[in-house]
């Protein structure tokens, strides 16, 4: 894993990640990068970091549509 981003998290994220960073290694903890505030401008961040918004879900403000269930219908339908 290159890096996980976290974007609109709750606010007992915040008291949570600190503890959990603890038990995690160094390498993992610097990997790990939030992101708070208003869409444009998580969108802003997450693109210096070459994350580009075509590539994001529409409920983070992106272009990609997730389908869950669909998705869930077509593996049912390529296993029978």
């Amino acid at each position: 894993m290159s890096a996980m981003h976290i974007c609109h998290q709750p606010i007992i994220f915040e008291i949570i990640l600190p503890i959990v960073k603890l038990f995690m290694g160094e390498r993992l903890r610097k990997r790990v990068r939030v992101h708070a505030g208003k869409e444009d401008k998580i969108l802003e961040r997450l693109q210096k970091y070459g994350i580009k918004q075509e590539g994001l879900p529409t409920d983070l403000g992106g272009d990609f549509f997730v389908d869950p269930k669909g998705w869930i219908e077509k593996r049912r339908a390529a296993k029978a």
